[in-house]
């Protein structure tokens, strides 16, 4: 039997479970997604089983700007002296990094050189949050603010249509374009290039559903910005 949910309980680093009676309207709208699924746990509590209908939503996190991880945790990171002995015997002293904030980046990014469109966002925090992937050099430009190339705008399409209507813009406008999955490449093929041509990284995360479900084959197909804990989430009452 599955323990019930007596209140609020960590799933998983992306998802929350919600009791029915649980005031979930307390979660701001902007940070809560409902998911395909609803849940019934049932645990023996004395000698009744108690049933509890258990709805689960995701609670979107903001990942750090600047490396792996998500804004506002308390993991912390620090080497304490050992290692940094360690370090020191094996490579010698280091010298640090300077540690540019946000804003800091922020400054650099140029105008835009894309025309309106409703589909493009060209605000300057979305064009450094997508400006880097995850590697170890793209976290050190990142940190010490060493970043000069932006995309001119971010998409975020939500179906197919919108893909086909920015893929068709781009041709028509000469515009370069970057599919952009989970930003976590490591191999810098998300990193706009110095470019004469305006750059669009198209953000695929929205495109996140369940599109079918073949149950005697056993193959289920997804939106191509489904991320893995939220597949499997998906799955869970099929």
């Amino acid at each position: 039997m599955t323990e019930i949910v007596t209140g609020l309980s960590d799933l998983d680093s992306d998802y929350r479970c919600f009791s029915s009676y649980y005031n979930v309207n307390s979660i701001p709208q902007e940070l809560r997604v409902s998911l395909p699924l609803t849940l019934y746990l049932c645990a023996p509590k004395w000698s009744i089983l108690e049933l509890r209908k258990v709805t689960l939503y995701r609670v979107k996190k903001m990942r750090l700007w600047n490396g792996w991880g998500n804004e506002n945790s308390d993991l912390n990171m620090e080497l304490n002296s050992g290692l940094r002995m360690l370090l020191k015997a094996l490579v010698g002293s280091g010298t640090a990094l300077p540690q540019a904030t946000l804003s800091d980046v922020v400054a650099k990014v140029p105008p835009t050189r894309l025309a309106a469109h409703p589909l493009i966002n060209t605000d300057p925090e979305i064009r450094v949050r997508h400006a880097r992937g995850q590697s170890l050099p793209d976290w050190l430009d990142m940190h010490s603010g060493d970043v000069n190339t932006f995309p001119d705008g971010v998409a975020t399409p939500e179906s197919s249509a919108e893909v086909r209507t920015l893929l068709d813009h781009a041709r028509a406008e000469s515009i370069v374009v970057i599919p952009y999955g989970g930003g976590t490449s490591v191999v810098g093929h998300i990193n706009p290039e110095e470019s004469e041509r305006p750059v669009l990284t198209i953000d695929m995360g929205k495109m996140n559903k369940l599109l079918h479900i073949d149950k005697e084959s056993q193959l289920a197909t997804f939106g191509s910005g489904i991320a893995g804990p939220a597949l499997e989430l998906s799955l869970i009452h099929i």
